[in-house]
This record gives structure tokens, sequence and C-alpha cells, in this order.
């Protein structure tokens, strides 16, 4: 089993896309749900390179961040959200993508959708 959990050497944030996932029909649609808006600190989330989308645990898909920006200031975004953020980027590169995608995050999300790891 140990070899399905990520070991996380990255500075990566974890965000749960379990009320959205339902939506999801595509790798273009676990980015979107994965990109935004959200809660986050934003100190913490600048130093992160890489964005888990993750559902009950297992990271689906992992995305490199080329920014962090208000919510609703960038293409594609849902819309003005006062005090939320979203990131912009693209599908890591496969040597990322290899170490994480189909494991599950080490511990488990309680009631908060955001997780940071080295950063």
């Amino acid at each position: 089993m140990s070899e399905l959990v990520a070991h996380i050497d990255d500075p990566v944030v974890a965000i749960c896309i379990n009320g959205s996932y339902a939506d999801v029909r595509n790798n273009l649609d676990i980015y979107k749900c994965t990109r935004g808006t959200w809660k986050v600190n934003r100190a913490r989330v600048e130093n992160a390179r890489y964005a888990f989308g993750v559902f009950h645990g297992l990271i689906l898909e992992v995305f490199e961040i080329d920014e962090w920006c208000d919510a609703g200031t960038t293409p594609d975004s849902f819309g003005p959200a006062p005090g939320r953020s979203e990131f912009v980027g693209r599908v890591a590169p496969e040597r990322i993508r290899d170490k994480y995608v189909e494991k599950l995050l080490p511990d488990r999300f309680y009631g908060f959708p955001i997780r940071y790891y080295n950063c």
C-alpha cells in the first residue's frame, strides 16, 4: 500500500475537488475545477510550484502553476469572488506527473479543501 501513497517532496498545494467532480468529463474540466476559486494563504501558494487536483484523497492530475491571481481576473475564470484566488497553469511535465498522478495523499482533508506541502 505504501507505494500507492505519494511522497511529496515538491512545493505543492493540494486542492480537493470533491464538490465539483461530478461535472468533470475530461482533463480540461479537472483543470477548471482545480484552478479556482479558493480562499488560500497567498504567501504560501506563491511558493507552490504545482497544484494537485484531488478527489477523495486520490491525485487525479498535477498542474504547473504560472501565477496566482485574484479570482475573476483571468480568462476562463468563474467570475469575481472577493477574497478568493485562482491560478493559471498547465499540465505538469511527465516526470512530475509520474511521481504523483493516481497516488494517494499522505493525509486526509478535514473541512478545508486546501493542503500545503513544502511551501
